[in-house]
């Protein structure tokens, strides 16, 4: 009986050793620079930001009525109304404009040449971006249009300081195929007016 015994718990050791061996043969090595704990299966930000979608950032399509404050905008454009498909100006011309697209001030409008810098705004400050679907320039209008005898084929339109007493609206007019861009010559742009909101 003893020797049954003896028999029988070598066989359960040799049993616990295989299964020790088989559990070390199937386990997943870390990877570098992971533990092999819970936090490795965690993807890091950079992962997140590798495959999630980046987003485009939204602001509501600016509108309201500007009075012209900076040179350009009182000898060229006089005041603006703003709708979602319309710039009229109170010299005499008026634009109508199609689907905005929104970008931040960090991005290139010509080049490696920011609206950051065209506009005097911070980096975060969104820009809306229109085409000009029609143009429309009375006798009256000062130096042609926007982009005075050529035709205006985007605007560029930003709030700066938005809903402090300092709030301005900025405003760059383009000319030519290419939407404001890196892709975008400098020569495109026409000029930039300013406008502070009615009522400020």
């Amino acid at each position: 009986m003893i020797r049954a015994g003896l028999l029988w718990a070598g066989t359960l050791a040799l049993m616990l050793v295989a299964c020790g061996e088989t559990a070390k043969d199937n386990a997943v090595a870390p990877v570098d620079g992971e533990s092999a704990g819970v936090n490795a299966a965690i993807p890091s930000p950079a992962m997140l930001n590798s495959v999630l979608p980046q987003r485009t950032p939204t602001a509501a399509p600016v509108a309201g009525s500007f009075a012209a404050v900076s040179n350009t905008a009182m000898s060229v454009t006089g005041d603006v109304t703003i709708a979602a498909d319309t710039l009229s100006f109170s010299l005499d011309q008026s634009y109508g404009t199609g689907g905005a697209s929104v970008t931040t001030a960090a991005s290139p409008y010509a080049g490696a040449d920011i609206w950051a810098d065209l506009f005097g705004v911070t980096a975060d400050t969104p820009v809306e971006i229109r085409p000009v679907t029609s143009e429309q320039v009375g006798a009256k209008a000062r130096n042609g249009g926007l982009c005075g005898k050529a035709k205006a084929s985007f605007v560029a339109i930003a709030r700066k300081a938005a809903g402090t007493p300092d709030e301005l609206l900025q405003i760059a007019a383009f000319q030519g195929p290419a939407a404001p861009g890196n892709g975008a010559s400098p020569d495109s742009l026409c000029g930039t007016y300013t406008y502070m909101p009615k009522g400020n």
